[in-house]
C-alpha cells in the first residue's frame, strides 16, 4: 500500500452514510465511539487475508500487519455538518470538506492525495485518492440515530482484491 493512501487512511476513519435530509445530516453530527464486534473484527481480518494472498510469501505477513494497523477503526469520531460543510475529526487528525464540492488536497506523513465528500443514495460518501490507491467510506446512520455504520473499501496497487469491512459506532454524546 502506498504512503499517500496510508496518510489518507490515517486522516479519516471510514464511516457510514446518512440520510439526505438536512435533519438527518444534523443527526449525524456528534461524537461517536467505536464498538467492536467479533463479526466485524473477523470480517476485516478475512478481507485483509484475501487481499494479500497473492503477495510473495516473504512480504505477505508484513503487508497484513501494516494493513491491520492502518485499517483499525478510530476509537472515536467527531462529525459536524453545517449546511454543506462537513468536518470529520479522529484522534490527532481532521479534515473539512464541502459536501458535493471540489476535492481537497491533503498531505500526511506518507504523501499527498485528495479527499471529496458527496451524497450517494441518501448516504454520506467520502472518497480519498492517492498516487496508487483509494479509500471509500460510506457513513450510514441507523433509523433510531444511535448507531453509525461505516462501510470501507480500500484498493491499492499490489492488493489482489479490495479490503472491504464495516465499523459500527455508537453515539457518545447522547
Amino acid at each position: 500500500m502506498n504512503r499517500t493512501l496510508a496518510a489518507l487512511m490515517l486522516a479519516l476513519s471510514a464511516g457510514p452514510a446518512f440520510s439526505g435530509s438536512a435533519q438527518a445530516q444534523a443527526h449525524l453530527s456528534g461524537t461517536w465511539q467505536y464498538q467492536a464486534t467479533q463479526e466485524e473484527i473477523a470480517g476485516r481480518a478475512a478481507s485483509i487475508r484475501a487481499a494479500t494472498e497473492a503477495l510473495p510469501s516473504f512480504a505477505r505477513d508484513h503487508a497484513r500487519a501494516r494493513l491491520n494497523a492502518r485499517t483499525a477503526p478510530a476509537p472515536q469520531l467527531s462529525i459536524s455538518i453545517v449546511g454543506t460543510q462537513l468536518t470529520l475529526v479522529r484522534p490527532e487528525r481532521h479534515v473539512s470538506l464541502s459536501i458535493g464540492g471540489d476535492a481537497v488536497e491533503v498531505e500526511g506523513d506518507h504523501g499527498r492525495g485528495e479527499v471529496r465528500a458527496d451524497r450517494q443514495v441518501g448516504d454520506l460518501r467520502v472518497v480519498m485518492r492517492g498516487e496508487r490507491g483509494s479509500l471509500t467510506a460510506v457513513y450510514r446512520l441507523s433509523d433510531d440515530g444511535r448507531r453509525l455504520v461505516v462501510s470501507v473499501r480500500i484498493s491499492a496497487g499490489p492488493l489482489a482484491s479490495p479490503v472491504v469491512f464495516q465499523a459500527t459506532y455508537h453515539r457518545a454524546d447522547a
